[in-house]
């Protein structure tokens, strides 16, 4: 991945190069550690960190990047699991991207395209001690079937 934002990023450099727009993925897992799904919140974190990152870097080569973090959406994503969770616990792909491509166009940074109670899910962690947040996640992740018991 690292290989690629790094050509990412020469591209955007280059004196004729036509301004571009990235959007990537970084969904409510980004902004907390989440047991029993560690290294999937872990790379989400990189991700809406070097999107910020690049946002800012390549903002004066005409490039606009930003991240989109939703909450649980009706894909393939959960196949194979034995999550517990619901239709009525996932927002539909298609409002998710329609409200991330709202939010690209008015030029935001990151956009939070879910329910409200995934919005406050990233809002937390800023007020409460990791290890209050590493507590709540991983009852959350259990919650949603996600563990094996």
């Amino acid at each position: 991945m690292t290989e690629v934002f790094q050509g990412v990023t020469r591209y955007a450099r280059f004196p004729n190069a036509q301004p571009w727009h990235q959007g990537t993925a970084a969904p409510d897992a980004s902004f907390q550690p989440v047991p029993y799904m560690a290294v999937y919140a872990a790379t989400k974190a990189f991700v809406l960190s070097l999107s910020e990152a690049l946002r800012y870097e390549l903002a004066s080569e005409g490039v606009q990047v930003m991240a989109s973090c939703p909450g649980p959406a009706a894909t393939s994503f959960f196949e194979g699991t034995k999550t517990g969770m619901k239709g009525k616990d996932f927002d539909t792909a298609e409002s998710v991207v329609e409200r991330t491509l709202i939010a690209f166009a008015k030029g935001k940074a990151v956009t939070y395209p879910g329910r409200l109670s995934v919005r406050v899910a990233t809002v937390l962690p800023r007020f409460f001690p990791r290890k209050t947040m590493v507590r709540l996640s991983g009852a959350a992740t259990r919650g949603m079937g996600l563990v094996d018991a």
